[in-house]
């Protein structure tokens, strides 16, 4: 057996401790792979790794802590995020995108096109449609819904409850109220009325019309004027019964005569309708002597 001489035994042992040191220097500082790296286990990398040509993950990967990308971060196919996801610039879809939970929206919601929610829609703050909206079904407002210009419905607009209008309302079309209609003041055909109930126009009430507490309805009022004269000589002291003709009065009709031009103490005594179109008049001579009366125009007026 060959022993090492005491000089040989430490040249020895300084040259494996500078080895071992140049390892140790060389695992501990930047490395550089100029070729591939294939590693049949786990490469686990304890400080900053850096991959100026990117990678390419060609299976199920776990970032367990920040990942952070400083320019575009793409996926080919769907991007699963299991927990909140924070997108401090915004994000922008550019195709049909789905939320199948609750999508909460703490600033603006902006849609470049048409915004479609095929579920609830729930806005805690106030929404501005600048564009308008369209609601293609039934639609329910809980609060306050307020119209700063045009309400319009294309069909019936129908209000369940007590509905005010601060500023009035025009009906531009035929309008039906089918229960009692109360006005402290109400006009037709004007917004402004003068009085309690202003009508500008012609007035039609089918069922009549009551004046006063208790009074009868009155369903037609007919004016015009007809000629009155007996054409005959009236005995004195008797009353003398003739006709005049007065388009649309009826039997049973309220008529009201105004005589005039009746010479001295010949007298209108009354009037009726006992017969379509004609009113009977009564006119008494309260000469001494027969008279016999002009025939003169005289206005009538009857009610229905």
């Amino acid at each position: 057996m060959k022993f090492f001489k005491s000089k040989d035994f430490y040249s020895v042992t300084l040259a494996v401790m500078l080895s071992m040191a140049v390892v140790a220097v060389s695992v501990s500082a930047t490395t550089t792979i100029s070729t591939n790296i294939s590693t049949q286990g786990t490469l686990s990398v304890t400080d900053l790794s850096t991959l100026t040509g990117g990678f390419v993950s060609q299976a199920s990967s776990t970032v367990s802590g920040a990942l952070t990308a400083a320019g575009y971060l793409g996926a080919s196919s769907t991007a699963g995020f299991t927990n909140l996801a924070t997108f401090y610039s915004g994000f922008v879809s550019q195709a049909s995108s789905t939320m199948v939970s609750t999508l909460q929206v703490g600033g603006v919601f902006q849609a470049s096109s048409t915004a479609l929610v095929g579920g609830a829609l729930n806005v805690t703050g106030l929404s501005t449609l600048t564009g308008g909206f369209i609601s293609q079904a039934s639609s329910t407002v809980s609060g306050t819904l307020t119209a700063a210009s045009y309400l319009a419905a294309s069909s019936t607009s129908g209000f369940t409850s007590l509905s005010s209008f601060y500023g009035g309302f025009v009906s531009s079309a035929s309008s039906t109220v089918s229960a009692t209609l109360k006005a402290d003041a109400l006009g037709v055909a004007s917004s402004s009325p003068y009085v309690a109930l202003g009508v500008t126009g012609t007035t039609t009430s089918s069922a009549g019309v009551v004046v006063g507490a208790g009074g009868s309805a009155i369903t037609q009022v007919l004016f015009g004027t007809c000629s009155v004269g007996p054409g005959v000589s009236v005995t004195a002291s008797t009353t003398y019964v003739t006709t005049c003709v007065a388009t649309g009065v009826s039997v049973n009709d309220k008529v009201f005569l105004t005589p005039a031009d009746l010479a001295n103490q010949i007298i209108f005594s009354g009037a009726s309708s006992t017969a379509a179109n004609t009113i009977q008049v009564g006119i008494y001579n309260g000469t001494g002597a027969a008279a016999s009366p002009a025939t003169t125009t005289w206005a009538w007026t009857a009610i229905k």
